[in-house]
């Protein structure tokens, strides 16, 4: 394998120096190893690295950056335009000005991201802005399939099919998609039509399958398809650096490789020592140096996907909270509590009762939706199970993140869903909680009993 570190040595002082301000690079075996603290450090050095390799930064691209349905479909958009994709945190809009873009395109809707409306006023106002968006992370699909056939005045035919109920089917497919001249979609409709699946599980009709029996061997099979000189190494049970990946995977039209955390097989190695450039992406990659990683059996997958339950995607390596104190959540909490019940007497409805018999059903649930996002609760259950135990029976959940009670309730009472919760007739007791997340954001929780 060629040795990387040549292709920078004409560089001139200045220039090495100018990019070790931007990227945190350390080499092993002669490759590029690009990792922050956090998926969010990671992802500023990835865009950092693709723009001084030429990423288009006319445009950016935005997604959420703690829920991935919607954000799959973003790696159309980077990978084919070579736009910087930013996933959300609390400092995008500073992430953002630092590119100094024209276009601003968010992926996902209002509540999943850029849902402060604040912030997307201020966006606006400064940039062309555009929200590709649907009703759920297959239209979302939909649409960003769309925007890209009126910018290019062609309709994709036969895209490239992948299940949408889970995220490495679809990250490691867009290089393939593109390549193929074709698009990645997110299929929920058993009547589409494909000329080819990736991964196992894809509803529709397709001419051929390019799959194998876990998210791994399914990444392998396909950089076999489409094998360059250029390969991305990224973990596969953690969608955040993958996605990122995909912005620099774009400018060098390189694969993307899933590997296991657990060590890497013998047909990783093969596929790593045919490129000429690798370019591992965040932490917990191992690295092939030539003999210092064992690979793993390749007959006993650690984590084999199950196409009719998937895996959920994990945070391995959160961070540690810091912020807020546990008077301020208080205060938090119940200011959210009297804001329910503002609007309730507007409405002219009955007033909620708040219950201690809650709080610690409340917390939990703020804890886990701050990582894993969503109703459903890590062990896959579903968010009325934190009700056992509590002599209640439950009536709704509402989950906002925000930076204030108030912003969380404006964010609730746009969606008729969760306003319809607030405004519940079947509910009579309340309880609040609310966790900080890594990215600064806090996670709020509403349960609602009777």
């Amino acid at each position: 394998m060629k040795n990387l570190l040549r292709k920078f040595i004409s560089f001139s002082i200045i220039g090495v120096l100018n990019i070790l301000v931007l990227v945190n690079i350390s080499y092993a075996s002669s490759n590029l190893h690009l990792e922050g603290r956090d998926r969010f450090e990671t992802n500023m050095k990835i865009v950092d690295e693709a723009v001084r390799l030429g990423a288009n930064t006319e445009t950016v691209v935005v997604a959420a950056g703690y829920s991935f349905p919607d954000a799959l479909s973003a790696g159309n958009l980077t990978y084919k335009y070579n736009y910087p994709l930013i996933l959300e945190d609390a400092r995008l809009e500073q992430k953002v000005a630092r590119y100094n873009p024209t276009n601003v395109i968010v992926v996902g809707g209002q509540n999943t991201v850029v849902k402060n409306r604040s912030l997307e006023q201020r966006l606006r106002a400064r940039y062309n802005f555009t929200r590709l968006s649907g009703t759920n992370r297959y239209r979302t699909s939909d649409e960003v399939i769309k925007y890209i056939e009126n910018r290019n005045n062609q309709i994709y035919y036969g895209d490239v099919g992948v299940r949408g109920n889970d995220f490495p089917d679809a990250l490691s497919a867009v290089p393939f998609a593109i390549k193929h001249g074709s698009l990645v979609r997110l299929s929920d409709n058993a009547a589409n039509n494909f000329d080819i699946t990736v991964g196992g599980g894809v509803l529709g009709n397709t001419k051929r399958n390019v799959s194998g029996r876990d998210r791994y061997v399914t990444s392998q099979k396909v950089v076999e398809e489409f094998n360059t000189d250029k390969l991305i190494v990224v973990k596969g049970n953690d969608y955040p650096d993958a996605l990122a990946a995909s912005t620099l995977a774009g400018v060098l039209r390189a694969n993307i490789l899933l590997v296991n955390t657990n060590g890497l097989t013998n047909e990783d190695i093969r596929l790593i020592n045919t490129a000429e450039e690798v370019i591992y992406v965040g932490g917990g990659v191992p690295i092939y140096n030539g003999g210092g990683t064992t690979p793993t059996d390749p007959t006993e997958p650690e984590e084999p996907d199950n196409p009719t339950n998937p895996t959920q995607p994990e945070d391995l390596e959160p961070e540690v909270p810091t912020g807020p104190t546990e008077a301020d959540y208080e205060r938090m909490n119940k200011k959210m509590f009297r804001l329910v019940n503002e609007v309730r007497a507007e409405k002219g409805l009955y007033l909620l009762e708040w219950t201690d018999a809650l709080n610690d059903a409340a917390q939990i649930r703020a804890e886990e939706a701050s990582e894993y996002p969503g109703h459903i609760r890590p062990d896959g259950s579903r968010w009325v199970t934190v009700f056992e135990g509590t002599g209640l029976l439950p009536a709704g959940e509402n989950l906002a993140a925000s930076h204030t009670p108030e912003e969380a309730m404006d964010s609730l009472m746009g969606s008729a869903g969760h306003k319809s919760n607030i405004l519940t007739e079947t509910a009579t007791k309340i309880n609040i909680g609310s966790h900080i997340r890594p990215d600064g954001y806090i996670e709020f929780v509403q349960l609602f009993a009777y």
